[in-house]
């Protein structure tokens, strides 16, 4: 199921004026973030996520058999992809010697936890934008998703996109965003009638079908139309996206639901997106260490290529910033200086990224060792990277006094290390849907409270170790081990799966729902532990 548009509605362009080298790239912001891509009320939780067709080794579109048909196969979307006019239009006539309909094979969105299927243009040149959302919440919502197409001082029917009929399509026309102009286009989720998601209400726990789905330059463009698009001049074509949803419950319809939570879409869409920081594209260590030396809160950074290097993100009061790997290698360290501070208002979110690290290295440093004045770390967060690299650790406490680190969705590799060596974490250290294949899993020498939840350790000596050797335990500790699988081969004898060093009085672990495998199960002083299965 699919729609065409071009983006302003206008009739059909007949010529064709394909323009070798015309060359752009398409950018695209977006988040999991409630505070950047994502609005919420009425105590319901979304998330936006965004695909593409995943490649082979030569250069094609990877197919499966999904749903029993052959479909192409999706994988998460990346930045920096080249956009050229499409070569093959499906906005000329049908008899037109320029033209191409869609392919044979569609994508079943049934892959990504989605539904049904959309086609895909047969024409070369369009890239994918899989866009979906997903209420993760518990109530039942309406949603909508916002695209505002960057147009510069070009012809707006210059890009395309296509989209799928269960959202119905109002556009805005030009607006201006931070001094550049924008289509909009306000894609309202209406369901599928008699099958599904009736009248556009979102079940808690369900995904909706693909919005947007993939954006073209027409055929017809040439290098003067390219950079009349390009209107802030950053040499990208910037396609910001904003979903939003409310309670269904209590609303007579979606329209009405969102424009009473949110406001309409035409008088405030400038606003919403004004507050965005585009992600700034990156394609060397030199870029990137300048990149986060001039980053503002709210700043972006965005992986454009694979590299090599070591860089340092300095941590500054009332800046969070983002570093998004793209799905890119960094082979070398990121270290992470606190500046000795603990800035309640700083933080920094390292994603989708895969750091090789150096042979018995560090991939991420929190802190420089030996050096008291990078310490005190806070608000960092790991989510979704991987690592790997002879020996390494994946993230490494050398100074102490870190605060707020999370590890989210992150794999380490066989022949790491560990996946975390903290010397202290004074508040707030969570390790959530981690898996670890490497020698150990992670240290968490004198931290006073930990939560280790739904994580998969396969390793060779200790899972999890608490305590600082030879110290006593002065105050009461919280370790709670929930709905993992810890499983050792516990190849040195003095190893145990879980690990007590020092005094662990007045400590309790919890370990509920986890599953521990390889003897010993648990050693250490342990005999004032309370311990909680």
């Amino acid at each position: 199921m699919k729609t065409f548009k071009k983006a302003l509605a206008l009739v059909l362009i007949v010529a064709v004026a394909l323009t070798a080298g015309v060359m752009g790239t398409l950018a695209y912001l977006t988040s999991e973030d409630s505070d950047v891509n994502v609005m919420t009320m009425g105590f319901v939780s979304i998330k936006q996520h965004e695909y593409e067709r995943a490649v082979n080794a030569d250069g094609s579109f990877a197919t499966a058999t999904i749903d029993e048909r052959t479909s192409y196969v999706l994988q998460s979307f990346t930045q920096g992809k080249p956009l050229l006019p499409i070569v093959g239009d499906p906005s000329l006539p049908g008899n037109h010697p320029g033209y191409a309909g869609y392919d044979s094979i569609p994508v079943r969105m049934t892959q990504v936890d989605s539904y049904g299927g959309m086609d895909v243009f047969a024409g070369k040149n369009a890239q994918d934008k899989f866009v979906v959302v997903e209420n993760d919440g518990i109530t039942d919502a309406y949603i909508r998703t916002i695209v505002a197409i960057e147009v510069g001082s070009a012809d707006p029917s210059l890009v395309s996109f296509s989209s799928h009929l269960t959202w119905t399509d109002n556009q805005h026309g030009v607006v201006t965003i931070d001094g550049n102009n924008y289509f909009i286009h306000e894609f309202t989720y209406a369901g599928a009638p008699g099958v599904r998601h009736e009248g556009g209400r979102l079940p808690a726990g369900d995904t909706a079908y693909p919005s947007l789905s993939q954006v073209y330059i027409g055929s017809e463009a040439t290098n003067e139309d390219c950079k009349a698009l390009d209107g802030n001049g950053n040499g990208t074509l910037d396609i910001l996206v904003l979903s939003q949803a409310v309670q269904a419950a209590g609303f007579a319809d979606a329209a009405t639901a969102l424009d009473t939570a949110f406001g309409n879409v035409a008088d405030n869409a400038a606003a919403w997106f004004s507050t965005e920081e585009l992600p700034v594209l990156v394609s060397s260590a030199a870029e990137l260490q300048e990149a986060l030396d001039n980053a503002e809160d709210g700043a972006v950074i965005t992986l454009a290529a694979d590299f090599a290097g070591n860089v340092t993100a300095t941590q500054k009061p009332d800046t969070k910033i983002t570093l998004d790997g793209n799905g890119y290698t960094l082979t070398g360290s990121i270290t992470v200086d606190g500046k000795s501070a603990a800035y309640e208002t700083a933080g920094l979110t390292i994603e989708n990224l895969h750091i090789v690290g150096a042979d018995d290295g560090v991939c991420i440093n929190l802190g420089v060792s030996g050096n008291n004045a990078t310490r005190y770390t806070n608000h960092v967060t790991v989510r979704n990277c991987t690592f790997s690299g002879n020996g390494a650790v994946a993230v490494k406490s050398y100074t102490g006094g870190d605060k707020n680190l999370t590890l989210d969705g992150c794999v380490t590799l066989a022949g790491t290390h560990s996946l975390l060596q903290v010397t202290n974490v004074e508040d707030s250290l969570v390790i959530k849907n981690c898996e670890v294949n490497s020698k150990n899993g992670a240290n968490l020498n004198n931290t006073a409270d930990a939560l280790i939840d739904k994580c998969t350790f396969n390793v060779q000596g200790y899972a999890v170790r608490f305590g600082v050797n030879g110290a006593p335990t002065a105050e009461a500790k919280n370790f709670v081990v929930t709905n993992c699988n810890l499983t050792s081969s516990l190849d040195d004898p003095t190893d145990a799966v879980i690990m007590f060093r020092g005094n662990a009085t007045n400590a309790v672990l919890n370990l509920t729902g986890t599953t521990i495998t390889g003897t010993t199960e648990i050693s250490g002083n342990t005999a004032d532990t309370t311990i909680i299965r």
